[in-house]
């Protein structure tokens, strides 16, 4: 996790454009939420959205610890959702 932090910061990231992009995604898949669209088919297609433009823009590595970050998430949340413990 301190790599993403470290890498975010060295990105000179502009944060009103970064919401904007989330803000314009999150609509699009809210559209597709309401027209019935199946939930696994939207995750999937917010994957590939990643991996397009990580290959667009040449930030592969970037994509790499952004994904691994959110996994990392999900999984913590899944233990603790389920009561086991994390070693």
């Amino acid at each position: 996790m301190d790599d993403l932090r470290d890498l975010l910061k060295n990105r000179n990231l502009d944060v009103t454009q970064c919401v904007k992009s989330t803000d314009e995604m999150m609509q699009q898949v809210a559209i597709e939420v309401f027209k019935g669209t199946h939930i696994d088919q939207i995750q999937v297609a917010l994957i590939s959205s990643v991996m397009n433009i990580a290959d667009i823009y040449k930030a592969k590595n970037f994509s790499i610890l952004l994904l691994k970050s959110a996994l990392a998430q999900l999984e913590s949340e899944a233990f603790t959702e389920s009561g086991k413990k994390l070693h």
